[in-house]
């Protein structure tokens, strides 16, 4: 036990001093304060949302969809997509749509901007014992000034989610075309 205590002392410094010394070769001195700034977060806690990752929907999304837990699916989101006046009703929207507990999931897409992945959209297919679905879902790391993307960004800003079948039928590969929550029931909904 003590051996794993005096591991553990040393990882974050460690972390920290190869982010550090690893970005400033690539002279990315403002990357590299957001990726200290980030590791910071993600050990002392001070972001809930600061320990998003590429996995994020396997290890956070999906638990909350199939436990039926609405205020950790909500809890993801970033702030600015939680102050939208329909976020509450979409969210429940979303749970009603979703049925059954998941029993594979698949990433069929990816797309991430920068080093550090401060943004990335993401494609699923689940199946459930009840269904299968595709669900599309954007997220943003890291805070990243010179491109617009401030705090209030950080977490989940969109997911998109219809049934497996119609977006076969449609043809369907789209992103969320903004931030929110979006269910799309029919073929009409996919052209718009």
């Amino acid at each position: 036990m003590k051996k794993g205590k005096h591991i553990r002392k040393y990882i974050l410094p460690c972390t920290l001093l190869s982010a550090s010394l690893c970005l400033s070769g690539c002279q990315a001195v403002g990357t590299a304060a957001d990726m200290v700034r980030s590791v910071v977060e993600i050990a002392t806690g001070a972001n809930p949302r600061a320990h998003m990752t590429g996995t994020v929907f396997e290890d956070q999304i999906l638990p909350a969809l199939d436990a039926g837990d609405r205020e950790a699916f909500k809890s993801m989101f970033c702030d600015d997509t939680a102050a939208l006046p329909d976020f509450d009703e979409k969210a429940d929207e979303f749970f009603t749509f979703y049925q059954g507990t998941s029993t594979s999931v698949q990433c069929t897409a990816a797309y991430e901007s920068g080093m550090l992945s401060e943004y990335m959209e993401k494609n699923y297919n689940v199946l459930t014992d009840k269904g299968s679905y595709s669900v599309s879902l954007c997220f943003t790391l890291l805070e990243n000034e010179e491109k617009g993307l401030d705090e209030g960004r950080i977490g989940l800003n969109s997911i998109l989610i219809l049934t497996s079948d119609l977006a076969d039928e449609a043809q369907y590969t789209q992103w969320p075309p903004e931030d929110g929550i979006f269910i799309l029931y029919d073929i009409g909904d996919c052209r718009t």
